[in-house]
């Protein structure tokens, strides 16, 4: 986990895919690849030759360049995967902050919308933003250092498994 300070944006995760899962990613682009440049060889054709290399050029470029990083802002949240998308949650729209359970590799990586709920997945540890709208959950290197990061710019109550703004009322 590192805290870097960039302007008025501090990031406090940045995780990308790990190394098991950038080897298999390159392993899928050749495995595309040399079929193609084969038939290309063997038919002396360049464009089935040019199309795999383009295609396994893309995997593998996709598998380098997909991160999750998770910084604050003085207004709230800021998620990104990729270079794609981006996203700032704010303050007065979190309910809860918590430590989420870990996503496979089998799971489909980058920004997705399911169920009512905005994830941006590397694989990984995540953490679990409850917003007014839903809930978005993010891949983190270390979410005991991303809650404790967190906990110095979000208002409130601050514990390891629940983070709440809002003062407990008694029945």
């Amino acid at each position: 986990m590192t805290a870097d300070r960039r302007g008025e944006e501090t990031l406090i995760s940045d995780v990308g895919l790990s190394g098991r899962q950038q080897l298999i990613a390159g392993l899928a682009a050749v495995a595309v690849a040399l079929p193609a440049l084969a038939w290309g060889w063997s038919t002396g054709s360049a464009l089935p030759i040019l199309a795999g290399i383009l295609l396994g050029c893309l995997i593998f470029a996709w598998s380098t360049v997909l991160r999750v990083r998770l910084s604050v802002t003085s207004s709230g949240l800021r998620l990104r995967a990729g270079v794609w998308f981006s996203e700032t949650i704010g303050w007065d729209a979190v309910r809860q902050i918590r430590t989420g359970g870990r996503t496979r590799l089998t799971a489909p990586l980058g920004r997705r919308r399911n169920a009512g709920e905005d994830q941006y997945v590397v694989g990984g540890p995540t953490l679990r933003v409850v917003t007014d709208d839903g809930a978005a959950v993010i891949s983190v290197e270390d979410p005991r250092a991303a809650m404790h990061a967190l906990s110095a710019h979000w208002p409130g109550e601050h514990t390891l498994r629940t983070v709440s703004p809002e003062p407990r009322r008694a029945p």
